[in-house]
């Protein structure tokens, strides 16, 4: 399993090896062992900038995913993709709704994780059928 995380934008990251060590503990719960995995943790003004860019949304947002699940491989690893978090929108988050900031991160990580393998949230009930996973393995990892 490997997994990289790397910095873009103005940021102050959290310590990288308990992102890491989450990441792990997230694909292993989705039975994904042999999967690689980008974590990207940037500002609110760069994921704007991906936003509007990659998606044509010209506004904040708090994570991204981008599916690499065509086929793409990093050496015998397939790449599942990548994870963009905006670390600002995490603590405004955990301010708003009184949670803490890791635990914000790491509903976004989970959120990104379940794009990446096809989760939706476009529909009421796809909605609630990710959210459900989100909380489920929200509850393991923290």
């Amino acid at each position: 399993m490997n997994i990289e995380i790397t910095g873009l934008g103005r940021i102050n990251p959290p310590p990288l090896a308990r992102i890491k060590k989450k990441a792990r503990r997230i694909l292993e719960l989705l039975d994904l062992r042999n999967k690689a995995l980008s974590v990207v943790l940037t500002d609110e003004r760069e994921i704007k900038r991906l936003n509007r860019r990659y998606l044509k949304k010209n506004r904040s947002t708090d994570v991204l995913a981008f599916s690499m699940l065509e086929g793409n491989k990093i050496g015998s690893l397939d790449l599942l993709g990548d994870v963009v978090i905006s670390l600002d929108t995490a603590k405004k988050a955990a301010r708003i709704y009184g949670t803490g900031f890791e635990e914000e991160l790491f509903l976004y990580l989970i959120h990104g994780i379940l794009h990446l393998v096809g989760y939706k949230d476009g529909r009421a009930s796809e909605r609630k059928a990710m959210e459900k996973m989100q909380q489920k393995i929200l509850k393991i990892i923290l």
